[in-house]
């Protein structure tokens, strides 16, 4: 296939001759395998070389695989989620004969062409985000074990990851360099929200000083929870492994389940209208079924929230504390095994057990309080995790957060109780930067707007729980330490192709990926690859083999001696 031009496309100004002519197969999703005949051009001035442009506008250099394909083998990983199994099966319907092995390099290549794309557009990208007259961003980070921090900075308004970065720990010295790279490629924000980072908040001041920096209301809400209640609830916890609270209650429900399920006589009880259920004389056997099976139920009062809006110990022992106080009111014979629940709830329920659940109580309504005051992750609250908080006006909020810690009955507890203090003390360290007012902003029609952003950082939470459950469901690992290792820093950009906006700006004017990754120098991709590589520090393949060999140290004293003889 001969070169279109024959020009050099550097505009030397002379004719290209001849450098050589080779053989190349190529696979495309569109006809599958064909074998060509290539002939390489090169021009005398410039030492450049020159392939067909025809090839190159559909498969990148030194790969036999097509852009199309890149393009789909990235699509079914990393937005459909699906495996690398099931890509190999996909492509197969499709003619197209692969490995696994290779989709996992093709799927790794599709993420440095979407990263080069993004870079050569940062400033379209720029122009977008700042039709409002200006953007703000929320920065954060995620990590699992021993892994790398996986750093992101979210858009808010667009939803954007505008940069993804991998950095060995959450540092300040480690994110300064991010930061800057955000600065150089997008400005200023308006503002930033983050979480209660120490090194974020230090790396911000001293890129970015002067910006308002907001703190994220979940987070800072979950610092003080977790402040007041962490000694007592770990007490809690303690105190019930040593009764093996939960391992107890799992054998006598386990038990109870077997025998209704076993005897008709039992489970008959408990068929037919619910209503009429209790209007018959219930065996002593169904009566216990149905009370364990209620303690064990204690998981239907969280909301999805986590500790310490859920607090999933208390929960269990106010179940196992209000059972106890039923079952005292029976005469219960010994035999029973309504009996034998009792016996067990009351060598648990001892009066230090007692007073530890009353005493969460208490601090469990002060928080809720707080919660209230905050309109955040409320009790009865369906988003779980998703919550955002209602729209506040900061003044008010400010003013109701004075009142409550002003309370005598907070000041005189924080004075006996390090929970109390703790707490406090979060909120008096950190109030100037959790009441803000917004900042003013002025659009590209010249109006002015005050902008409030959002109180929570939860959009990076988001990104990266999806993240990682896509990770999941593509490798089956449940540990993301391996994954984060291993993985590129810009798969988050996948994310951003749900955006019209963002799509049609690195498109470029073209209709597919695969016809944008095409105008991308692949050079800048093998070198981004060159680099990932070295990253890893990976062994070659036959040296993982090798060292693999239990004859390996004979082999290797052998080798020495023979070259010492050769040498000789």
């Amino acid at each position: 296939m001969a070169t279109e031009s024959n020009l050099c496309h550097c505009h030397c100004g002379v004719n290209l001759k001849v450098q050589k002519t080779q053989s190349r197969n190529i696979v495309l999703l569109d006809v599958g395998k064909i074998h060509l005949r290539e002939t390489v051009k090169y021009c005398p001035t410039c030492k450049s070389s020159f392939g067909s442009e025809q090839i190159s506008g559909r498969v990148p250099n030194y790969c036999n695989f097509g852009f199309d394909i890149i393009e789909f083998v990235g699509r079914q990983l990393f937005v459909e989620r699906f495996t690398e199994d099931e890509v190999v099966d996909a492509l197969k319907e499709r003619n197209v004969k692969i490995c696994r092995r290779e989709v996992a390099f093709l799927g790794k290549k599709f993420i440095l062409y979407l990263a080069q794309a993004h870079r050569d557009k940062e400033a379209e990208i720029k122009k977008l985000i700042h039709l409002n007259g200006g953007y703000f961003v929320h920065l954060d980070g995620t990590c699992d074990g021993a892994s790398p921090h996986m750093f992101c900075a979210l858009e808010e308004l667009l939803r954007l990851v505008l940069l993804s970065r991998k950095i060995p720990t959450e540092s300040a010295e480690a994110i300064i360099p991010i930061l800057e790279e955000l600065k150089a490629a997008y400005g200023t924000p308006l503002g930033i929200i983050c979480d209660m980072s120490k090194a974020i908040y230090k790396a911000i001041q001293s890129v970015f000083p002067g910006i308002p920096v907001f703190l994220c209301h979940f987070h800072y809400l979950r610092d003080i929870g977790k402040d007041l209640f962490k000694n007592d609830h770990d007490l809690l916890a303690v105190t019930m492994r040593d009764f093996s609270v939960k391992t107890t209650l799992s054998k006598l429900t386990r038990d109870l389940r077997h025998l209704i399920k076993n005897y008709p006589i039992f489970s008959q009880h408990l068929e037919g209208d619910l209503e009429e259920i209790f209007t018959k004389a219930l065996p002593e056997e169904v009566l216990a079924h149905l009370l364990i099976e209620w303690i064990q139920d204690y998981t239907r009062e969280l909301h999805g929230y986590g500790f310490p809006f859920d607090r999933a110990n208390l929960a269990l022992a106010k179940r196992m504390t209000e059972a106890y106080e039923y079952l005292k009111t029976l005469n219960l014979k010994p035999e029973d095994r309504l009996s034998r629940i009792k016996d067990y709830l009351e060598k648990v329920l001892t009066i230090d057990f007692l007073n530890l659940v009353v005493k969460l109580e208490k601090k469990a309504w002060y928080f809720d309080r707080l919660r209230a005051i905050m309109r955040l992750a409320p009790p009865d609250g369906k988003n779980g995790l998703n919550d955002d908080g209602e729209d506040v006006d900061m003044p008010s909020m400010k003013n109701e957060f004075k009142k409550f810690i002003d309370l005598e009955e907070i000041k005189t507890a924080a004075s006996t109780d390090i929970g109390y203090k703790k707490m406090l003390s979060q909120i008096v360290t950190y109030k100037d930067r959790l009441f803000t007012s917004g900042v003013e902003v002025v659009d590209k029609h010249g109006n002015k707007n005050h902008v409030q952003p959002e109180r929570t950082n939860n959009c990076m939470e988001r990104l990266f729980r999806d993240e990682k459950r896509g990770i999941r469901k593509r490798t089956g690992y449940k540990s993301m330490c391996k994954v984060l290792k291993t993985m590129l820093a810009e798969t988050p950009y996948v994310k951003n192709l749900e955006n019209t906006e963002y799509l049609k700006v690195i498109l470029n004017g073209k209709i597919t990926l695969s016809e944008r990754f095409a105008e991308i120098e692949s050079v800048h991709v093998r070198k981004a690859m060159e680099k990932y590589d070295e990253e890893q520090d990976r062994l070659r393949p036959n040296v993982k083999k090798l060292i693999e060999d239990n004859n390996l140290l004979k082999k290797v004293t052998d080798a020495y001696l023979n070259r010492k003889r050769v040498a000789a």
